[in-house]
């Protein structure tokens, strides 16, 4: 092998395999568990890393009225979150010590052609460290509320 072409034939290996990595992350599906908010059971996405909240439900064009994504954070901090990409509103419940601590209801999509930088963020009024995205009126539907106990098989 000529040795003036080795460093790009490693080059593509590593490329190639990065790729194929790539793929076998995004069509394994995620750990699916359960959340229960006076009574009301919601099968959840469960997400703990960086990149997979960044994803998170953007680009999904539906959801099923009984399920949602359960983002759990490290620590508790004030999570501001926005609605990049989404073509479904949201409700967030957002989630500390098996409670409900707060609720953002009804959160529109973004108008169409609205730049990343003019995009509203989303917040509890205190510190959390989950949040629970549903379809909007969830909430009101099942008649949640802050200080609800959430219990969850995770």
């Amino acid at each position: 092998m000529n040795s003036s072409r080795r460093p790009f034939i490693i080059f593509g290996i590593v490329i190639a395999t990065a790729i194929i990595l790539r793929m076998i992350y995004w069509l394994s599906p995620m750990t699916e568990y359960r959340v229960v908010i006076r009574g009301q059971s919601i099968v959840v996405d469960v997400v703990r890393d960086e990149e997979t909240r960044r994803q998170g439900l953007s680009g999904r064009v539906t959801l099923a009225e009984d399920h949602g994504m359960l983002f759990i954070f490290p620590e508790k901090d004030v999570l501001r979150f926005w609605m990049k990409d989404m073509v479904i509103p949201l409700d967030m419940i957002w989630i500390d010590d098996g409670k409900i601590i707060d609720i953002t209801p009804r959160i529109p999509v973004p108008a169409f052609g609205v730049l990343d930088a003019a995009l509203p963020f989303y917040a509890p009024k205190i510190p959390a460290k989950m949040v629970l995205e549903v379809n909007a009126g969830s909430a009101e539907r099942f008649g949640w509320r802050a200080g609800d106990a959430v219990t969850m098989d995770i």
